[in-house]
């Protein structure tokens, strides 16, 4: 049974927790791969560290981030020159930044843009294409900026992501 003196201390414990909620706002979860997205339009980018962990994941609405990844991908899909089919290997570490342009009705495409390549996956069957352009490593470079900017990527993370795509 609980008194009024463990009670009190609960409710004050409670209050703080939802006061810090209320401060960092829904941006510092959505950084960190939590699931807080409203319904509606939006980009999900995830930047594929780790296995067996959740990976940082932000998420952008429309506004002034949403149109530089939207052109930037936009540039990247239409230089890209196709490469033979093929997946790429998965290799332990990062393996590129997947992004999910989600629309109002809830139809979602995928891409994942590493380095030069961009693999853009098809809604209507498992098939994906991958292509290469430079404007592919614009968008990785503003995708990266962008996990920076809304804290999901430390200077480790960038440092581990640098050291990855080399050679």
């Amino acid at each position: 049974m609980m008194n009024i003196q463990s009670f009190g201390k609960a409710l004050a414990g409670a209050v703080l927790m939802a006061a810090a909620a209320l401060h960092t706002g829904p941006a510092a979860a959505q950084a960190h791969g939590d699931t807080l997205d409203p319904p509606g339009e939006k980009i999900r980018i995830t930047y594929l560290l780790f296995s067996g962990r959740p990976n940082p994941t932000v998420t952008v609405a429309p506004g002034r981030v949403y149109e530089v990844v939207a052109k930037e991908l936009a540039g990247a899909r239409a230089t890209g020159t196709a490469l033979k089919s093929g997946d790429e290997p998965s290799v332990l570490g990062y393996n590129g930044i997947l992004l999910e342009q989600i629309s109002a009705d809830g139809r979602i495409s995928r891409h994942v843009v590493k380095g030069s390549r961009l693999r853009i996956e098809s809604e209507s069957d498992s098939r994906a294409v991958t292509t290469t352009s430079s404007a592919a490593k614009g968008l990785e470079a503003a995708l990266l900026s962008i996990g920076q900017s809304h804290g999901a990527l430390d200077p480790g993370l960038l440092a581990f992501i640098a050291k990855s795509a080399q050679p």
